[in-house]
C-alpha cells in the first residue's frame, strides 16, 4: 500500500433523539455497511475504495439520529503486470483487513468532535 486517503465523508446527528434513545433502556441498532470497489487499474498498480455507513437508530425501521458514511481510498502498487481478477480478489477480501482498524478509528474521532458518547465498532464488523 503506498497512500490511503479520506475521500469523502458526510456526519449528522440530531442530539435531542440521540440522547433520548440513549437515555433508555433498550440498546440502540447499530447499522454498519461496507463495500469495497476496484476503481482504477493499471501496469504496475491498482486504487481501490472502502465504503462504509454507520447509523444507529431506536429499532430499524426509524429513522437513525446518528449517520455517518465516509470513503477511503487506497493506492497499491504491485508486479507489473497487475492482473485484474488478481487485484478484485485482494479487494473484495482482503482490502478490509487494511481500512476496517482506521473506519473504526475514524467513528471514534467523528463522535468526539460531535460531542457524543463513543460509538466503538467491532473488531468483527463487515462481510457486506
Amino acid at each position: 500500500m503506498i497512500d490511503l486517503s479520506l475521500k469523502s465523508c458526510y456526519a449528522s446527528v440530531d442530539s435531542g433523539a440521540l440522547f433520548s434513545m440513549l437515555s433508555k433502556d433498550k440498546s440502540p441498532v447499530r447499522a454498519f455497511r461496507d463495500e469495497y470497489i476496484l476503481t482504477e487499474i493499471g501496469q504496475k498498480h491498482f486504487e481501490a475504495e472502502g465504503r462504509f455507513t454507520v447509523a444507529e437508530s431506536a429499532n430499524p425501521d426509524s429513522a437513525p439520529p446518528l449517520k455517518m458514511e465516509f470513503v477511503f481510498e487506497v493506492h497499491m502498487h504491485a508486479t507489473a503486470p497487475v492482473c485484474k481478477e488478481g487485484a478484485e480478489r485482494f479487494v473484495k477480501s482482503e482490502l478490509r483487513l487494511l481500512l476496517i482498524p482506521h473506519a473504526r478509528q475514524f467513528v471514534l474521532n467523528m463522535c468526539g468532535q460531535m460531542g457524543i458518547p463513543p460509538v466503538v465498532l467491532p473488531l468483527a464488523v463487515g462481510g457486506s
